[in-house]
């Protein structure tokens, strides 16, 4: 069944690309997933990372550097 599924994704591709004709057999990941309602907990959001954890690399050595 897992080979059924696989070979109907690369059908459906192909049919995407437009390389063969055809009518897709499996809802695509996205259509099947776009029937999910979509809730956002709290938990979920993203918090803002560290300070500090975007900058430059020599920064951060800089800081350790400092601290020994």
């Amino acid at each position: 069944e897992a080979l059924a599924i696989y070979e109907a994704g690369v059908r459906n591709g192909l049919i995407a690309l437009g390389l063969i004709e055809g009518k897709a057999e499996y809802p695509t990941f996205r259509q099947q997933k776009s029937g999910q309602s979509l809730e956002t907990h709290p938990s979920d959001q993203l918090k803002s990372p560290a300070p500090g954890i975007f900058e430059p690399r020599c920064s951060v050595l800089d800081e350790v550097k400092q601290g020994d």
